[in-house]
């Protein structure tokens, strides 16, 4: 009996430890089997699309890219940019942090790009909706405008584009 309880105690240790490890060896499994059904189902998903989603929330900031995209879009309406500038919206990053349904945190974080354009109002509305039609998510946040030289306004227009951290 001396000899048989502290070896029996010990065993009982070594067995509760061992179903620890076996239990974190399930997990591991199970994750691994779900890692591969993800990579299954992302390699499934066409380059096209995926370029698409690249473009629609990108995982960095490119503000020459951004510039460029929104650039085309107005020349596609005969319009040209000009005087761009770029700035970090006034709220903190933190603030920008939303909590997903499954309860993972899905930070974003986003810059805004103003720039000014000459055009007539018409014109001006058909930008706006190419841009609306883009791929490129962004929030138009401010618009103004002073009256120009015959049928033409200047537009100021500062839009919001996010992207992943």
């Amino acid at each position: 009996m001396l000899f048989a309880r502290p070896t029996w105690n010990e065993i009982s240790v070594l067995q509760q430890e061992a179903n620890k490890y076996n239990d974190a060896l399930s997990r591991v499994s199970a994750l691994s089997i779900a890692l591969e059904n993800q990579r299954a189902i992302v390699s499934s998903i066409p380059v096209a699309d995926l370029e698409r989603l690249e473009k629609l929330l990108p995982d960095n900031v490119d503000n020459v890219k951004l510039i460029i995209d929104i650039n085309n879009i107005a020349a596609s309406q005969g319009i040209f940019i000009r005087d761009i500038g770029i700035a970090a919206p006034k709220e903190s990053s933190s603030s920008r942090t939303t909590t997903l349904q499954s309860g993972a945190r899905a930070g974003y974080d986003s810059i805004d790009l103003s720039f000014t354009v000459a055009t007539s109002y018409s014109n001006f509305l058909s930008f706006i909706t190419a841009l609306e039609q883009s791929l490129r998510l962004v929030d138009i946040t401010s618009v103004s405008f002073v009256p120009g030289e015959a049928n033409n306004y200047n537009f100021s227009v500062t839009v919001r584009t996010y992207w992943l951290k």
